[in-house]
């Protein structure tokens, strides 16, 4: 008798075993799959080409310039690194911008190494997106609220109308004042 409970219990031994490694194997290739979800891959420019990286060619060479020196005066007076990126899709899907922009941001280094005072605007006119991404050292007086006010009440009805050359000014322009 106790043979063969001994051998029961062995059975079952064996049998939950065998159960954990099947759920086992079952729950390593769900994971498995999981990552093998296609995710894009991205193209992210190595390095700015200007304060006005305008991947999309929505602005003419003379409000690109004049944008430019507006961006220079600034960083001048207050150390405040702004660059602005339009981006197709080339470069982004709708799903990735907003990481997109924030990894732009990151692997530029836009804005004084301690300071982190850099402001990245980024737009895809193609995928309707925009995005301000904000360094912690700017987030002080340009806080995510007041980034969202600007996109929504002053770029956003320029774009739409396809000025986005006035977009860019005006919205920094609220930038610049908000800062200075």
């Amino acid at each position: 008798m106790k043979g063969s409970l001994i051998l029961i219990l062995t059975l079952l031994i064996c049998c939950e075993n065998c159960y954990s490694q099947k759920n086992l194997k079952k729950n390593t290739i769900t994971k498995v799959s999981k990552q093998k979800k296609k995710t894009p891959k991205l193209i992210i420019p190595y390095r700015p080409i200007g304060l006005i990286n305008d991947y999309e060619k929505i602005l003419t060479s003379k409000e690109i310039d004049n944008l430019d020196s507006i961006i220079l005066k600034f960083e001048k007076e207050t150390s405040i690194e702004i660059l602005i990126i339009s981006l197709d899709e080339r470069f982004t899907t709708k799903e990735y911008f907003d990481s997109t922009i924030l990894m732009v941001h990151n692997n530029w280094g836009v804005g004084k190494y301690k300071k982190n005072n850099g402001i990245l605007i980024g737009i895809s006119s193609e995928l309707r997106k925009i995005r301000i991404s904000n360094g912690d050292g700017v987030r002080e007086k340009l806080s995510d609220e007041k980034t969202k006010i600007i996109i929504d009440e002053i770029i956003i009805p320029q774009f739409k109308e396809n000025k986005y050359y006035l977009g860019f000014l005006n919205g920094l322009t609220e930038i610049i004042n908000i800062l200075k």
